[in-house]
């Protein structure tokens, strides 16, 4: 499971995140199909630890920049911030270990449509897992979690959405059409998720 794991995380620096570039611009179909697969692979490997560090706060980063925020606030889960970490292009990645620093100082290079777009579909690979798993056994590890991350990225999805919807135009569009159905779908599984951030208990519920 380990081996899996480096693994998945090095094809998502080296090959789904510059693919998410590539695509966004005409290819939102097969960008989402793709991003469908990733999930896939995610919950057979049960990896859900690689979207908590390589995937989800590159994204939730790109959202919070397009909102002139310089790093994470004090009650989002995921943390993040402008902090440079390495200069490069997606065109040379020479040293494997700058991978996350790579992409990590680059979330600018996602749209923010594109990152609303990828974070709902990864929510929606999440209930699902979790849907298939009580539907079919008992819940067991791999259901405990995904059920984790689903609690932890929909608590920054509502955070991040509130902040959107004061901003402009097109923030409003993309967190009424990305976020808020993913959010009242999530709520529809379940009434009121918990949640410890820096070791204080929280709590949302519909």
């Amino acid at each position: 499971m380990g081996a899996d794991c480096d693994a998945l995380q090095s094809f998502t620096y080296r090959c789904f995140l510059p693919l998410v570039v590539v695509l966004q611009a005409s290819q939102h179909d097969l960008l989402n199909q793709i991003t469908e697969w990733f999930m896939d692979v995610v919950v057979e490997t049960h990896a859900w630890g690689v979207l908590e560090v390589a995937l989800v706060p590159i994204f939730l980063r790109s959202v919070g920049f397009s909102i002139c925020m310089l790093h994470s606030g004090d009650l989002d889960f995921y943390e993040w911030s402008s902090k440079p970490f390495f200069q490069g292009s997606y065109d040379v990645i020479i040293d494997p270990l700058k991978d996350k620093e790579l992409l990590l100082s680059s979330s600018s290079t996602f749209t923010l449509r594109t990152s609303c777009n990828v974070l709902s579909v990864v929510m929606e690979g999440a209930l699902q897992c979790v849907q298939a798993h009580t539907l079919f056994k008992p819940a067991g590890e791999e259901c405990c979690l995904a059920i984790n991350f689903i609690k932890t990225l929909i608590w920054d999805l509502c955070n991040m959405t509130e902040r959107m919807l004061l901003h402009s135009p097109d923030h409003r569009s993309c967190a009424v059409g990305f976020f808020l159905p993913i959010v009242h779908k999530a709520f529809l599984a379940s009434r009121k998720f918990e949640i410890s951030i820096r070791g204080w208990k929280h709590e949302i519920s519909r």
